[in-house]
């Protein structure tokens, strides 16, 4: 079982989570949408992490954690779709976490709640 852990005040979350529920992406994962500082703080006991605010989205799998890009990338290896491939591209792992954090930390111009970012 996976769990996809994610900013449940942001807009652009969301949509990208409907997205891949859409697609059939995330069928076998357990969503655990994080809303305050509280389901912060119940991730870091469970998992044993140390996370102050959640920026990017976070993907737990058999004791591994993906983040940010790599648990995209991670759901996207399990999508069945063509497009998985564009993420193991040459330098992917160097520019795709450069890209997705620069989105991630500008998210709030695409679309976001009033509560947008966990702080």
């Amino acid at each position: 079982m996976r769990e996809l852990i994610f900013d449940a005040s942001c807009g652009v979350c969301n949509k990208v989570i409907e997205s891949l529920i859409k697609r059939g992406i995330i069928k076998e994962s357990e969503l655990v949408p994080v809303k305050n500082k509280q389901d912060i703080n119940l991730i870091n006991v469970k998992y044993m992490l140390e996370i102050k605010e959640l920026s990017e989205m976070l993907l737990i799998t058999n004791s591994k954690i993906y983040n940010g890009f790599f648990a995209f990338r991670e759901l996207m290896d399990h999508s069945g779709s063509l497009f998985r491939f564009i993420f193991h591209l040459p330098l992917s792992s160097y520019f795709g976490p450069i890209i997705y954090k620069s989105f991630a930390r500008n998210r709030h111009l695409f679309g976001r709640n009033s509560t947008c970012g966990i702080q």
